[in-house]
């Protein structure tokens, strides 16, 4: 098990498709930000994963930025180091602490709008935190994909999905 997070493209909304959808009236964007559909009809569920299948856009799956964060084990290790370095982590760093990292395998959540913003200064802060400590180059990575997730996030206007 492990930890990916995702911000979905907005392609969809932007209608910068080149294969149109079969089904347009019936096409939405979900909470997490992917293009889903409103039908129960086996039909309509078939004809949208083939339009899906034919990767509509120029993003794969829609995938504007993905990336690992890490598995069971690298994640619940950040989650140690985090608690080094901060005597309250969950109050420090609260979308870190309880909305990222506190599971090394949670899926179908996602951070939108306030938390988006709430994690880059997070990460910001913590950054300096990790310098500081001489840490840098255990968390460069992990702090760097997550700068990325919250640059696409706000550069489309959409959340960061688990």
């Amino acid at each position: 098990m492990s930890l990916n997070a995702i911000v979905y493209c907005d392609c969809v909304e932007s209608q910068r498709l080149s294969v149109p959808h079969p089904r347009p009236q019936l096409l939405f964007i979900d909470d997490t930000g992917y293009p889903d559909i409103r039908s129960d009809d086996p039909l309509d569920e078939a004809l949208h994963d083939q339009w899906e299948a034919q990767n509509p856009c120029l993003h794969e799956h829609f995938h504007l930025v993905e990336h690992w964060l890490g598995n069971v084990a690298s994640v619940g290790e950040i989650r140690q180091k985090l608690g080094q370095l901060s005597e309250n982590p969950s109050t420090e760093y609260p979308i870190l602490a309880s909305k990222v990292v506190y599971s090394g395998s949670h899926s179908g959540d996602f951070l939108a709008g306030e938390d988006v913003i709430r994690l880059r200064d997070e990460v910001a802060r913590l950054r300096k935190v990790v310098e500081a400590s001489g840490d840098a180059t255990q968390w460069g990575d992990f702090l760097s994909k997550l700068d990325d997730l919250v640059d696409g996030s706000l550069s489309v206007n959409k959340p960061i999905s688990f």
